[in-house]
């Protein structure tokens, strides 16, 4: 388990919730993190829960102008709990690896409805 995060105002990311690894989405990154002595060059991801909402909240909300607003610390949050890693370790990130994050990690709450779910009345 990683190590306490909540000095950091980050939940601790729970055993039971990590993913096992063909459940796993995934970032290559162009610059290679470094967890203890192991260098990362993908991330690797689980899919989010309902618990995982309730817990972190969304990834992104939108501005009065219907604008989509993420924060750093939000997209650091969500990383920390779907990859497993410390807080530490997702912040050697490049800028431009980081970004891609974010855009990978929108793309788990941006599914498109499939028509047969959608309530349609006459």
């Amino acid at each position: 388990m990683a190590k306490s995060l909540t000095s950091q105002g980050i939940a601790e990311v729970p055993e039971e919730t990590q993913a096992p690894e063909d459940d796993l989405a995934q970032l290559i990154l162009t610059k290679p993190i470094h967890h203890g002595d192991e260098e990362i060059k993908v991330l690797r991801f689980r899919e989010p829960t309902a618990n995982d909402v309730c817990e972190v909240g969304y990834l992104f909300s939108m501005d009065t102008d219907g604008d989509i607003v993420t924060k750093p610390k939000r997209v650091l949050a969500w990383a920390v709990r779907l990859a497993g890693l410390p807080p530490s370790v997702i912040k050697q990130m490049a800028v431009s690896d980081f970004e891609k994050l974010r855009w990978r990690l929108m793309a788990f709450f941006n599914q498109s409805l499939e028509p047969d779910t959608v309530n349609q009345s006459d």
